[in-house]
C-alpha cells in the first residue's frame, strides 16, 4: 500500500469528508447494505478496515451490541471519529466501551488468527496497490473466525491499465463523470475542487487502484473465500461483496 500518499491524503480531508462522501445517498445505501448482509449479532467481534470517521463502524455498533474494532492508516481521520464518539457520549450514546480505535492497515493486520466474526471495508480497498491486494486478502482471511464473513463495499471501476491507452482513460472519464454527478448532486460543486484532484489520483493511479467487484471477487476465491454475494449498485459505479471463510 502506498501508505504516505494515502495517509496525507486523508489526513488532509479528516475535516471535511463527512460533509461529502457520506452525504451520498448510494454510499449510504453501501454502507447500509453492507451491515444488512453482514447479519451483525450481538456478541459479535467486527473489525472495520479504513473506518475514516466511523460512518460505517457506528452502524455496525448501531445495529447490534458488538465489539468492534477499527483501524485506520489516518491519524487525522481518528481524532475526527474519537472527537465524534466523544460527542454521542455526551449526548447519551455511548459506545466508547465497544469501540477500540487504532492504527493499522489491510496488508499486515495486528491481530492474531481467527480473531473475528466479521471484517468489512468500505470505499478503501483501492488504496492498496496492485501487488499487495492479494496479501491482504489473506490477512482477511487470517483474522476471520471459520465462518466468519469479509464485507467489501467498494468503487466498481478497473483503473488498471495503460495511462496513456485512450480507450482506457475514455471509460474511465465516463465512470468518474458519473461519481462526480452523484457528489454534486448530494454535496454541491463545492465539492469539484477536491474531487477532481481524486479523479486525476485514479486516472493517474497515484494511491488509487480501484478494480471492479467482480476482479474482488475472483481474488477472493483464489485466497479461499467463498464468495455468497456480489452485487452492483444502480449507479454502476459501487458494489458490495460478501465472502464467507471456509
Amino acid at each position: 500500500m502506498s501508505e504516505a500518499v494515502t495517509r496525507d491524503w486523508f489526513d488532509a480531508w479528516a475535516d471535511e469528508y463527512d460533509d461529502i462522501i457520506p452525504r451520498v445517498p448510494e454510499y449510504q445505501m453501501l454502507v447500509n447494505n453492507i451491515v444488512e448482509y453482514a447479519g451483525v449479532k450481538d456478541g459479535d467481534v467486527v473489525l472495520d478496515i479504513g473506518c475514516g470517521t466511523g460512518f460505517l463502524s457506528l452502524k455496525f455498533v448501531d445495529a447490534a451490541k458488538c465489539k468492534l474494532t477499527a483501524i485506520d492508516l489516518s491519524g487525522e481521520m481518528l481524532a475526527v471519529f474519537r472527537d465524534k464518539l466523544n460527542r454521542l457520549r455526551n449526548e447519551g450514546y455511548d459506545f466508547m466501551n465497544r469501540i477500540e480505535l487504532r492504527p493499522g492497515n489491510a496488508v499486515n493486520l495486528p491481530f492474531r488468527d481467527e480473531a473475528f466474526d466479521i471484517v468489512a471495508s468500505s470505499a478503501v480497498m483501492h488504496h492498496v496497490t496492485p501487488e499487495e491486494k492479494s496479501k491482504a486478502l489473506k490477512e482477511i482471511y487470517r483474522v476471520l473466525k471459520p465462518g466468519g464473513k469479509f464485507l467489501l463495499g467498494e468503487l466498481n471501476v478497473d483503473t488498471s491499465g495503460d495511462h496513456n491507452d485512450i480507450k482506457r482513460l475514455e471509460r474511465l472519464m465516463a465512470s468518474f463523470t458519473k461519481l462526480l454527478i452523484l457528489l454534486v448532486s448530494a454535496c454541491g460543486a463545492g465539492v469539484l475542487d477536491r474531487m477532481f484532484d481524486n479523479t486525476k489520483k485514479h486516472l493517474l493511479n497515484d494511491g488509487e487502484y480501484a478494480i471492479e467487484i467482480a476482479m474482488w471477487a475472483d481474488m477472493c476465491k483464489d485466497v479461499g473465500f467463498d464468495v455468497i454475494r456480489r452485487e452492483v449498485l444502480p449507479s454502476g459505479i459501487w458494489g458490495v461483496l460478501v465472502a464467507k471463510r471456509t
